[in-house]
């Protein structure tokens, strides 16, 4: 899956290198360190199987609300004649249910689990900073640095939180 992206650069390109055997190493060694990690960080919690479907659940939910927030942009763009086509009403109310819907599913998962997705994302941004400068444009343009600054933030009080015992894995 990391190669993938990064041949279609949305990765770095050191991940999409294939070796002799056409094996895209460098990809599959970070693939399982990070599923090594995760499996040693599952040896600490008291249910595995729950943290791990629970965390897989949360770290979906924020990618889904920036989608939904990213459709009602469109649509509402579009409903005022800015886009490719003209939006009904109609898709700007689906897309303003859907954000709700998203949001009230990250607010029902818990904020710990929330704070835990973001202890996982703020690392990562690493990586699309890379991808950014090897394609020869800015690390964040437009809003993106404020959802940085703010999963850096999460990650943060993640951390703490996880420090200071008010979560637990």
């Amino acid at each position: 899956m990391l190669s993938v992206a990064a041949n279609e650069r949305d990765m770095p390109c050191f991940l999409g290198k294939l070796n002799r055997t056409d094996v895209p190493v460098n990809a599959v060694l970070l693939t399982s360190v990070l599923v090594q990690g995760m499996l040693v960080i599952l040896l600490f919690a008291e249910d595995a199987l729950d943290l791990a479907l629970d965390l897989t659940s949360s770290l979906t939910l924020i990618p889904f609300l920036l989608a939904a927030l990213y459709a009602v942009k469109v649509a509402y763009a579009a409903r005022h004649g800015q886009g490719e086509r003209r939006a009904s009403g109609r898709d700007l109310l689906t897309s303003v249910l859907a954000v709700a819907y998203t949001a009230f599913l990250v607010f029902a998962a818990g904020w710990h689990f929330l704070l835990l997705s973001f202890i996982i994302y703020a690392p990562a941004t690493i990586l699309f900073v890379m991808a950014r400068r090897e394609q020869g444009r800015k690390a964040f343009e437009g809003r993106e640095p404020v959802i940085f600054a703010l999963s850096l933030l999460g990650a943060l009080l993640g951390v703490v939180a996880l420090g200071a015992g008010w979560i637990h894995l």
